[in-house]
């Protein structure tokens, strides 16, 4: 939740900036005072961008504060990002977290990244692009289950980002759960003793 304090800050820089807007119209400002004074406005956001709760780059607002409200950091959706805007979203998340968890990545921005992250790992089926601390503890029983083959790769992603932040997946692909007979026979253990399950399929 966003504090009064943080709210202050944020109308305050809003309501400069109106005033100087102001000042333009009513002539009492030239354009270049303006900009100069938008300008050092600007400064001014960027410092306080930390207390409101992002981390401001320009093409990318970083929730810094997601961890207190979820307990866990932001994911990047990398699809769609240039390389260099990976690379410093990266550079920023892995030195205020010490790992960073990235979705929906493509071979060639692996291959770039690893260049300047030697540690980061990628993962064709899932496209899991992530710097993961080692020796990470697991708690609770998850089953992730696939439908069928073809739903392998979306079932691999949860999967992953569940042992991400900690939590013990087993996998059972190909489960089958149209209603077939053999799949009432053969339920693996794990799905029944699991605390948690899910299941991706393609209908």
């Amino acid at each position: 939740m966003i504090s009064r304090e943080t709210m202050k800050i944020g109308m305050g820089i809003c309501m400069a900036i109106e005033e100087i807007l102001t000042g333009v119209k009513n002539g009492t400002l030239s354009v270049s005072q303006a900009e100069e004074l938008i300008s050092n406005t600007g400064d001014n956001a960027a410092e306080h961008s930390a207390a409101l709760g992002y981390a401001e780059m320009g093409y990318a607002k970083l929730d810094s504060d997601r961890k207190h409200g979820t307990g866990y950091a932001e994911v990047v959706f990398c699809s769609g990002k240039t390389v260099e805007q990976l690379r410093n979203i990266y550079q920023h998340i892995l030195d205020t977290e010490g790992e960073v968890l990235g979705t929906r990545a493509s071979k060639e921005q692996y291959e770039v990244l690893k260049q300047s992250f030697p540690d980061i790992s990628y993962d064709e089926l899932s496209h899991i692009l992530k710097i993961e601390k080692a020796d990470k503890p697991h708690y609770g029983n998850v089953a992730m289950c696939s439908a069928g083959t073809a739903d392998i790769p979306v079932a691999e992603e949860a999967a992953q980002t569940a042992e991400f932040f900690g939590t013990k997946v087993n996998r059972i692909y190909d489960v089958g759960v149209s209603g077939e007979p053999f799949f009432v026979i053969t339920v693996p253990p794990e799905l029944i003793e699991s605390g948690v399950r899910f299941v991706s399929s393609f209908m």
